[in-house]
């Protein structure tokens, strides 16, 4: 059976937290890239992974990613290099 991935992002607009809820409830992962979190935060929705620069997310979606122990957190700069 195929695995069904939810991916969000932010740009250039949000979809709306009803159908984030109803897409999310028919997929086994849901990801969010950079101001996706924020999008699926406002829905009342989590992700399995976060992944991005997180220069656009807001401080509470940071703050999420920071204190999750369950998110494995890399960062590169804008060249590409290892920053964590």
């Amino acid at each position: 059976m195929a695995c069904k991935v939810l991916v969000v992002c932010a740009s250039p607009g949000v979809a709306s937290a009803d159908l984030l809820r109803m897409l999310a409830g028919e997929c086994d992962y849901v990801v969010a890239v950079d101001r996706g979190l924020d999008a699926l935060l406002s829905a009342g929705l989590v992700c399995d992974a976060s992944v991005g620069d997180a220069d656009t997310v807001s401080d509470a979606g940071r703050a999420l990613v920071d204190a999750a122990p369950e998110f494995e957190v890399y960062g590169y700069d804008a060249e590409g290099g290892f920053l964590r």
